[in-house]
């Protein structure tokens, strides 16, 4: 969860609307998928794309704002 968390933290640039909404995605999907489902190799492909996307500005960094921008605008508007 750390590991993820931090590197989520960094592929954001902790950015203020993108960082609230990677730490409720996180906290979500560690609280609702039991245990035994977690795939050791799904995890660190997931830390992989991520850490490829706090290193440099490529497609892997575009796929997480347009996620997180995504998310975000689904929450903001689900509430009015």
């Amino acid at each position: 969860y750390r590991h993820l968390y931090k590197a989520l933290l960094q592929a954001v640039r902790y950015s203020k609307p993108s960082r609230y909404v990677v730490r409720d995605e996180l906290r979500y999907a560690f609280r609702k998928s039991d245990s035994s489902a977690y795939d050791e190799g799904q995890i660190a492909r997931t830390l992989e794309f991520i850490q490829g996307a706090a290193r440099e500005k490529g497609i892997e960094s575009q796929i997480l704002k347009n996620m997180c921008h995504t998310e975000y605008m689904r929450k903001s508007t689900a509430g009015t």
